[in-house]
């Protein structure tokens, strides 16, 4: 596993799996604090058919379809860019730049809620609210926001703890980076989905991102 969190493995399957005589299922449990007491995480998938399974999951594709970024306060931020620039039809990416005018930042918060579209957006699984300054410090304590902060890690200023003493840029982020997260190292059933963020400074709303993506 290690800093790149992942693994390869391989399985050798001695005889043929069918839906009626084979199902997998999958729980995930987290060590924090390092002592070996592990707890179990919100990363789960029912019991499913094998065969099914792997026709709804394995062959799974992300496609961010829109990016929104939304200043609610302008005297305290504002975007100078918000976009998706395809580059070629098997490569796409996203840029913004927050242009921050009241510095330095010594708070922030960020609420990060995953919705579906089941005849309109609905919540699923995460809606969580995260005080980014102690995440910064200690990753590894939440896994969940970790998971959505690697997509963009190495392509952020945002790489730090407070304060921040400038603007906040994300830069040419691989949009094949949700790709493999949302269909490889935590699969998703197929679907239509919008990844909401809320940020929050000295106590007030600053701004909203939203990234709306289908999987199929």
């Amino acid at each position: 596993m290690g800093r790149e969190r992942s693994f390869n493995g391989t399985v050798d399957l001695l005889e043929d799996m069918d839906n009626d005589h084979f199902g997998i299922s999958v729980d995930t449990y987290g060590d924090a604090s390092g002592n070996g007491e592990y707890k179990k995480l919100p990363y789960t998938m029912a019991r499913k058919p094998a065969c099914n399974l792997f026709k709804d999951y394995v062959d799974s594709y992300a496609d961010v379809k829109n990016l929104k970024c939304t200043s609610l306060d302008k005297p305290y931020c504002e975007f100078e860019y918000c976009y998706i620039k395809s580059v070629n039809r098997t490569f796409k990416y996203f840029s913004i730049k927050a242009n921050m005018y009241q510095l330095p930042i010594t708070k922030i918060k960020v609420n990060i809620s995953l919705l579906k579209n089941a005849n309109g957006y609905k919540p699923f699984l995460y809606n969580i609210t995260i005080d980014a300054c102690k995440f910064l410090l200690s990753k590894k304590r939440y896994p969940i926001v970790n998971f959505f902060y690697g997509i963009f890690e190495n392509h952020s200023n945002m790489n730090h703890t407070c304060p921040y003493n400038h603007n906040l840029i994300w830069d040419k982020v691989s949009l094949n980076a949700p790709d493999l997260r949302f269909t490889e190292i935590l699969p998703f059933p197929e679907g239509d989905y919008a990844l909401l963020t809320s940020w929050y400074a000295g106590g007030s709303i600053r701004a909203e991102i939203s990234v709306y993506f289908s999987l199929s």
